[in-house]
């Protein structure tokens, strides 16, 4: 009995730890890790952007925790088949990431606000994901240039008729 409260009591910290608001301290953190420079519209959104990335986390790592166990049950699956549980599991993750996706894309409020900075595609990729897509086509334009060729010899021109 005193496991089990021990237990509730820690998920509950877990989830007001990942429920509360995020402090001035946090945004000016992040503001200077990032070298933003803010305004009070864009303190607003980093805090906003903070508190949501937090909750989708919480949520995102107890479903984790505890939706293979209840889909087990709920679907009367011993304890050998919880890899049907796991993927279950999997397919929330990825739901929680689309759904953080889209709802961090931007503040809404009455008043809009957008960056002057310009961004380039280096600063967030790394070389073989910068390279690689023309890598790709340009191999595939080549075996494509190849392929007439390929049709012309067939059966016959190989001496198997």
């Amino acid at each position: 009995m005193g496991a089990a409260v021990l237990v509730i009591a820690l998920v509950a910290l877990a989830v007001a730890a990942g429920l509360r608001p995020a402090r001035r301290p946090e945004i000016d953190e992040f503001a200077s890790a990032t070298g933003l420079h803010t305004t009070a519209t864009s303190r607003a959104f980093i805090g906003y952007y903070l508190e949501t990335g937090r909750r989708l986390r919480t949520l995102l790592v107890l479903s984790a925790l505890f939706l293979p166990a209840l889909v087990g049950e709920a679907l009367g699956v011993q304890r050998d088949g919880f890899t049907i549980a796991g993927q279950w599991v999997l397919g929330a993750c990825l739901v929680g990431t689309l759904w953080a996706e889209l709802a961090l894309t931007r503040q809404a409020g009455r008043r809009r606000a957008a960056s002057l900075e310009p961004r380039r595609l280096g600063t967030y990729l790394g070389r073989p994901l910068l390279w690689g897509p023309a890598l790709a086509g340009a191999a595939g334009a080549v075996v494509w240039t190849g392929v007439p060729l390929v049709s012309q010899v067939g059966p016959d021109s190989a001496g198997f008729s």
